[in-house]
């Protein structure tokens, strides 16, 4: 019985060592290039500067390219980073993608080809049209807000005096309920 229990330990080790020891097939369509692999770097230029500037750019040898800058913006208490920056390479079908970017305090905006636009706005129909016009046209006469408008002095945080409310009263000793 130990025997069978050696040998089936050993059988188990050695298929679980085989199962790891297996090369790991790389994902088709990485970023290495059309031949699936990593590609030389022909050009690499980095500078980073102690004020917060910097600059970077970088080429492979598969057509990649890469490049962006970036400086600290002074918003009084706070400092936010303004950054630009372009890349491109060529798709598995031989397309060459581009694509720019702009990122500041007030988010990223993105730019190429290949990204999905909005579609246009629909056309606002004739009496809808009619009707913002005549409102432009003719803008509320009253001095008071409109009902259901917010009035900060209509009083409604003022305090108020409470109704007289009778208070209930303890039942008289001799009484049970």
């Amino acid at each position: 019985m130990f025997l069978r229990v050696v040998i089936t330990v050993c059988l188990l080790h050695s298929a679980i060592g085989q199962r790891f020891n297996r090369p790991i097939p790389s994902p088709a369509g990485n970023a290495g290039g059309a031949a699936g692999g990593p590609s030389d770097i022909l050009n690499q230029v980095s500078d980073i500067s102690p004020d917060g500037t910097f600059y970077t750019k970088w080429e492979t040898a598969n057509g990649i390219t890469f490049e962006e800058q970036g400086s600290p913006k002074n918003l009084g208490n706070e400092v936010a980073e303004q950054v630009q920056g372009s890349a491109s390479w060529t798709t598995n079908e031989g397309e060459r993608v581009s694509i720019t970017w702009q990122a500041d305090e007030n988010g990223a905006i993105f730019q190429g080809d290949h990204l999905p636009t909005a579609p246009p706005a629909p056309e606002i129909p004739l009496l809808i049209q009619r009707a913002l016009d005549w409102i432009a046209a003719n803008p509320s006469k009253l001095s008071t807000p409109e009902e259901g408008q917010y009035n900060e002095d209509d009083g409604a945080g003022a305090a108020r005096p409470q109704p007289n409310l009778q208070q209930r009263r303890p039942p008289a000793p001799g009484r049970r309920f």
